[in-house]
């Protein structure tokens, strides 16, 4: 009973599903990023740099970081 229980657990959680599930969320971060960087740089060319100060891209930098 229990090694049948183990083996419908098996394959409704299976190796592939899960792999999947972490390729679709890193697709996803990698398509978030692309939309902050895009909006930061949109910023940038209406703005100048001026608004950035060194802490800014640090922060900005560490945030990223953290995301990965």
């Amino acid at each position: 009973v229990y090694k049948h229980i183990l083996l419908n657990m098996s394959r409704h959680t299976s190796f592939s599903s899960l792999e999947e599930q972490l390729v679709n969320m890193n697709l996803h971060r990698q398509q978030l990023m692309k939309r902050i960087l895009h909006n930061i740089h949109e910023i940038i060319k209406r703005n100048g740099c001026q608004m950035f100060d060194a802490s800014f891209i640090f922060n900005y930098a560490d945030l990223l970081k953290h995301m990965w």
